[in-house]
């Protein structure tokens, strides 16, 4: 899943927005397809907490070279960048398009957490409207390795400063050590 999401950002240079398990097929090669790409907007109990409609994101570089995503609240409604789309998302891709990778990861930490949970549509959007959506792990998720629930953890931060990057989550590497790890555990 996020090297799916990983070549939409980094190589197609476009984005998704509603990243979800409904919208993730498994094809007869067992490759991961994520479908629905009318970009109309998140679904909300899976949508990263600053895509509100209100704030500007802006990426700032420090002198030591490293950058961080600042979010300020619009004073009126935002411009709209093309008359076909709309949406914050839509100017941030155009113009921060970090900030867009950041809240995609969050709804891939939403999926993967719904996913190794076992948690339906339902629950999900119980979830948040309970726990403004939190997540959390019970007795469904006892045989999921801790890798992959700090992973999951990580993705899911309020702060998207904090979030991992999705050429850190593709990591083909890092993923494949987590992957013999989950192999070797059953998942009931």
């Amino acid at each position: 899943m996020a090297s799916a999401v990983a070549h939409t950002h980094l190589v197609a240079h476009t984005y998704h927005m509603d990243i979800k398990p409904s919208n993730i097929l498994v094809n007869d090669n067992q490759d991961v397809v994520l479908i629905d790409w009318e970009q109309s907007g998140a679904t909300k109990w899976m949508r990263a907490p600053e895509i509100d409609g209100t704030l500007h994101a802006e990426e700032m570089s420090s002198p030591s070279g490293s950058s961080k995503l600042i979010y300020t609240k619009y004073s009126s409604l935002p411009p709209q960048p093309n008359p076909d789309r709309k949406g914050v998302v839509d100017l941030w891709h155009e113009h921060c398009p970090k900030a867009v990778e950041k809240a995609e990861v969050y709804m891939l930490g939403k999926t993967m957490w719904m996913l190794l949970q076992q948690v339906t549509e339902s629950e999900a959007y119980k979830a948040y409207e309970d726990d403004e959506g939190r997540i959390s792990w019970n007795e469904r998720a006892e045989g999921v390795p801790r890798e992959w629930k700090d992973v999951v953890g990580d993705c899911v931060r309020e702060d998207p400063n904090e979030r991992p990057g999705l050429e850190g989550l593709s990591d083909e590497e890092g993923m494949l050590e987590v992957g013999e790890n989950l192999e070797r555990t059953k998942i009931s």
